[in-house]
């Protein structure tokens, strides 16, 4: 840079801003933003207007891209940054789309899932959703699309073929699961506590709701703390957790007086049997 430095290159912060705000070239901020002290630099990027340098920076700079991102408007150039990223950088440049076939096209075929599951937090096509809630390799994509889903089949659908619990007990929480049959299956046959739970509270069916009841199986069965959200701290930090058990809820919902008498005398668990015996009038 020859013998004499730029004013912005001083190390007196506040005579470096000042020569800063007396630029207004795009390639002298961008020469700026490469060489200056921290602050000198962010303040200078900061300052950039010009789409294709800031889109450069997004897909070039792994500390600066965030703040570059959020200067760009141009569609096209956030296209660019999600084609030639599989990161972070990706994903964020996706929140600013708005064309929902791009978005479409990102959900499906990008490669980084976060990517994709932000493509899916903004779409509302229930075609696409479905296709993804069924068919995404990642389940974090799935979980994203699951929550929107409007469809009892397709969200039949998760709930008897995906693997991932945690992705099931989401499907069967969708307000619109409210078919029967579909939660009476599930209370009878998942094998995932956590899902069991939430169809029997979703079960009317008195019935089902007493052969839950009187069922043997361990699998209605869990300590405290494993049941709760992962994120609860509390139950987490509960090391010895009493059991839980889905079969107490059952008889709680129960309102006909002769299934509780019968789960009384025949359920498997001496304390769902006792529980069924004190709802007895």
């Amino acid at each position: 840079m020859g013998l004499f430095k730029p004013a912005w290159m001083s190390k007196d912060r506040e005579k470096a801003m000042k020569a800063l705000e007396k630029v207004t070239n795009q390639e002298e901020l961008l020469r700026i933003f490469r060489n200056a002290e921290y602050e000198v630099s962010r303040a200078a990027l900061n300052r950039m207007t010009d789409q294709s340098i800031l889109a450069d920076i997004a897909i070039n700079d792994d500390n600066a891209y965030w703040q570059a991102i959020q200067k760009i408007t141009d569609q096209s150039l956030l296209i660019r940054i999600i084609k030639n990223t599989n990161s972070s950088k990706s994903q964020e440049a996706t929140k600013k789309i708005t064309d929902p076939y791009v978005l479409a096209d990102i959900a499906k075929s990008h490669s980084y899932e976060y990517t994709r599951a932000e493509a899916v937090e903004k779409l509302t096509d229930q075609s696409i959703l479905e296709d993804i809630a069924k068919n995404d390799k990642d389940e974090a994509v799935r979980r994203r699309a699951i929550v929107k889903l409007l469809n009892q089949d397709v969200l039949a659908y998760v709930v008897t073929n995906d693997n991932d619990p945690v992705t099931r007990r989401l499907a069967i929480s969708n307000i619109s699961l409210t078919d029967q049959k579909m939660l009476a299956f599930v209370a009878i046959n998942d094998v995932s506590y956590e899902v069991l739970k939430v169809a029997v509270a979703k079960l009317t069916d008195q019935n089902v709701l007493a052969d839950v009841a009187k069922s043997n199986s361990t699998k209605y069965r869990a300590k405290y703390a494993d049941s709760c959200n992962r994120y609860d701290s509390e139950a987490r930090n509960h090391q010895d957790g009493h059991i839980a058990d889905v079969r107490w809820d059952a008889v709680n919902k129960l309102a006909n007086q002769e299934m509780l008498a019968d789960v009384a005398q025949n359920a498997a668990d001496e304390s769902v049997r006792e529980a069924a015996q004190k709802r007895i009038s």
